[in-house]
């Protein structure tokens, strides 16, 4: 569990920025917030046996506390359920009932169901307005621009191309997965309704997107030679309207909001199921309908 004492309200406002963003991409996650009665110093006794007894109950999860305000604690956590995360606010209420504000039962939230509630608490709660956020880069300099300056060369139409996406009736997916079981079994649950693309490396990416321009990307995080947010980011360098869904094994706070703030539209956790796929593929054929 990640503690966030000091300086915590730019971390917090990213967060809050990539859960607005797409709440369904936090699947598995959860928040509570509790409050104190009073201001405190980050270095207060009373703040530290708080956040102690949060990190005992929650060690076995993946997350992170933020101390705001000088009064607010929001906790963020994973691969739990709703139900514990309530207990420990009850637990946590009861046990600091003379330090904290009264609050009963302390909210929790499953953010990919009532992530915009949980968003919305975080902004009436705290002042952003000071905060200037500098842009993230999740991607390394490993070859990828060498080699999709090189694509982009060869590919005279792709201009073209875009504008037939417009027109197209089926909508073209673009699934990039180095491993072939995966491929067999997105491949097999979409095939009939989708006209279906696949690649393995960045490489492959790069050049089926410019020959296809398909509706949807769902891309790897983890490539062979190179990594998901550096394709990403030449996707969405020649093409500001793709829409590009990433994925990875560990859905890790920071792999989902460096996704988010590097262009992704959203984020499933592997293993992933049909339902996490088809609720992106039906809003951008939402989108396409609406077009």
């Amino acid at each position: 569990m990640k503690i966030e004492l000091y300086d915590a309200k730019p971390e917090l406002r990213r967060l809050v920025q990539c859960v607005a963003k797409d709440p369904a991409s936090w699947q598995k996650w959860f928040a509570l917030h509790v409050g104190f009665k009073q201001k405190h110093d980050p270095t207060d006794l009373e703040v530290g046996e708080v956040i102690n007894h949060l990190k005992l109950m929650l060690q076995s999860v993946d997350g992170s506390i933020y101390f705001v305000n000088d009064k607010d604690l929001f906790i963020l956590c994973c691969n739990t359920t709703l139900e514990y995360v309530r207990d420990v606010g009850h637990q946590t209420q009861q046990t600091f009932s003379h330090l904290l504000a009264k609050e009963t039962p302390i909210p929790a939230y499953a953010l990919h169901a009532s992530g915009q509630v949980f968003v919305s608490l975080v902004e009436n709660k705290v002042d952003f307005s000071d905060i200037n956020l500098q842009q993230r880069t999740g991607w390394n300099d490993d070859g990828t621009d060498a080699e999709f300056s090189e694509i982009m060369l060869m590919s005279e139409n792709f201009e073209q191309i875009l504008e037939e996406r417009y027109t197209r009736e089926k909508i073209n997916v673009l699934l990039v997965e180095d491993d072939p079981m995966t491929r067999r079994i997105v491949s097999n649950s979409l095939k009939d309704q989708f006209s279906l693309i696949t690649a393995a490396d960045a490489h492959e990416a790069l050049a089926r997107y410019v020959s296809h321009a398909p509706d949807i990307v769902f891309l790897d995080i983890g490539l062979p030679n190179s990594d998901g947010y550096s394709v990403l980011r030449k996707l969405v360098e020649c093409d500001p309207n793709a829409y590009v869904v990433m994925f990875s094994g560990n859905s890790y706070m920071e792999n989902i909001v460096t996704a988010m703030e590097s262009g992704a539209q959203g984020f499933i956790p592997k293993p992933f199921n049909k339902d996490r796929l088809f609720h992106y593929l039906d809003q951008v054929k939402e989108q396409k309908n609406a077009a």
